[in-house]
């Protein structure tokens, strides 16, 4: 039988005050954050100057400052309420810098990378937590809260002492528009020198821009207030514990990644020759040419280092350390198997090397090789946390060296990096893919000029004029290629870089 309601005096149950609008899976009790305080004056003035900014400067489509001006915005609100913590100022000035790259660069699919990185780690700066499984529900954490407190902050504005401090100004800036907009169309109605000087000074509204500050305010909107929901609450994230393993005895532990080990080795040894003398090997070995000696085993060396880090992760939990041998056994055995792990990755990297020399950099290439060298530096980083058994830093540890990762191939310039390398295979070998080079950004412009007349006009690529929206859609790598173009004269032109793909 189920239990009898209490009843209102009134014969109506009141609702409980709600800090958070219910949506089901987007409330999980296990690491949603506790009820924030009341939403201040700051972050209220924040997500509205992120709107503004976003509705104003901000082209999701498009390189330009918009993600730059929308990361500092959003790096202020995360920060701005005390106590102000490192970490938090540390992760939002990364991800301010990884915004800063579609300034610079005119890459799209760079653009995408670090996106994602500084969503990433304002997620983590805002949400807290610090093992790896706080870590990725904080990635996917922001989004849903700012949903879900979208009353929070509605009711901030709308009767909170934000609101009323912020009811005067507003007040004051509806009544300038209006006498603005009053007399400003009884003047230019009645001079026509007037009018034209409006005419001049007002920016032109196309189809298009109201659909673009739509989508803008929409991506922005539950971003910034997720933002300011859990720098306001109590993230519980920081006391989310780790994920568990069952306790084994020894050898239920040892026995599997001793074997691990021998075969490891064994795949090293072969592997010895490959990394000292792997072009004189594909040379001898009949059928097998660079393609397939690359293809052949990079994705599995890939999955085999990305399966070795839960291998030695699930060891680190799951292996007693109660005893010094216990412990010596626990460094000896999963540290011989991130050590050999090295190894392997060095391999893949050689074999990509061997592939790239061979047929030129491309995109993929480049970005595959960056996620080798950081596997490599996350093993590295397990290696140190062996010596204390203490792996909690790690995950934030491999965070951060992706952060750096990605600024330094953004530093690097990978379109211009990747047209560069090719032109100069050209000038050794006389081949060149000029399908796949008309397909890079602007950025690559610089370098493609050096070619030969004859193999830069005579690419058959078909081309459309680029989008552009003024200064929203400005990048240095477009004004570079502009000014590269135009220093070269008619001799530098480019078939598949004519001018109407560099309006600006």
């Amino acid at each position: 039988m189920p239990d009898r309601a209490v009843l209102h005096p009134t014969g109506v149950t009141p609702a409980p005050p709600m800090a958070l609008m219910p949506l089901g899976p987007l409330r999980p009790p296990m690491f949603w954050p506790e009820p924030p305080a009341p939403i201040g004056r700051p972050a209220v003035v924040g997500v509205l100057v992120a709107l503004v900014v976003a509705a104003v400067a901000f082209y999701p489509l498009s390189n330009g400052p918009g993600w730059l001006l929308i990361g500092i915005a959003l790096a202020v609100l995360a920060t701005i309420r005390k106590p102000r913590r490192w970490s938090r100022i540390g992760w939002s000035l990364a991800a301010v810098a990884l915004l800063a790259v579609p300034l610079t660069r005119d890459s799209g699919q760079l653009l995408l990378f670090c996106v994602a990185g500084a969503f990433t780690c304002g997620a983590v700066g805002a949400a807290g937590g610090r093992h790896l499984r706080a870590v990725v529900v904080a990635a996917t954490l922001v989004v849903p809260a700012g949903i879900a407190a979208l009353p929070w902050w509605a009711r901030g504005v709308r009767t909170g002492a934000a609101g009323r401090s912020l009811a005067r100004p507003a007040l004051t800036a509806a009544v300038v528009v209006g006498l603005v907009l009053v007399f400003g169309g009884l003047f230019t109605a009645a001079d026509p020198a007037f009018a034209d000087l409006v005419r001049t000074g007002t920016p032109t509204l196309r189809s298009g821009d109201l659909g673009r500050v739509i989508l803008a305010v929409l991506l922005v909107l539950p971003v910034a207030t997720g933002v300011a929901y859990l720098t306001h609450g109590r993230s519980r994230l920081d006391r989310l514990p780790a994920s568990r393993f069952p306790g084994v005895r020894r050898h239920e532990w040892a026995v599997p990644v001793a074997v691990l080990d021998l075969l490891f080795l064994t795949f090293v040894g072969v592997q010895i020759e490959v990394l000292f003398g792997g072009r004189d090997r594909v040379l001898r070995t009949a059928g097998l040419t660079y393609a397939d000696y690359a293809r052949s085993g990079f994705w599995q060396l890939l999955i085999v280092a990305g399966l070795t880090v839960a291998v030695i992760t699930a060891g680190l939990k799951m292996a007693p350390k109660a005893t010094r041998t216990d412990r010596v056994l626990v460094r000896t055995l999963l540290g011989t198997l991130a050590l050999l792990t090295l190894v392997i990755v060095a391999s893949a990297m050689h074999r990509m090397s061997v592939y790239d020399q061979a047929y030129g950099f491309t995109r993929l290439r480049l970005a595959v090789f960056v996620i080798e060298a950081w596997l490599g530096v996350v093993f590295l980083l397990i290696l140190a946390a062996g010596l204390r058994l203490n792996g909690a830093w790690v995950p934030r540890a491999g965070l951060v060296a992706g952060v750096l990762a990605l600024l330094v191939v953004a530093g690097g310039n990978p379109d211009r990096f990747i047209a560069d390398h090719n032109v100069e295979r050209f000038e050794r070998t006389g081949r060149i893919d000029m399908t796949y080079l008309c397909g890079l950004s602007a950025d690559a412009v610089p370098a493609l000029i050096r070619l030969p007349e004859p193999v830069r006009r005579g690419s058959s690529v078909p081309y459309g004029p680029e989008f552009s929206d003024g200064w929203r859609s400005w990048d240095l790598g477009r004004a570079t290629a502009r000014q590269a173009l135009d220093e070269a004269g008619p001799a530098g032109a480019i078939g598949c870089w004519p001018a109407n793909r560099l309006v600006s």
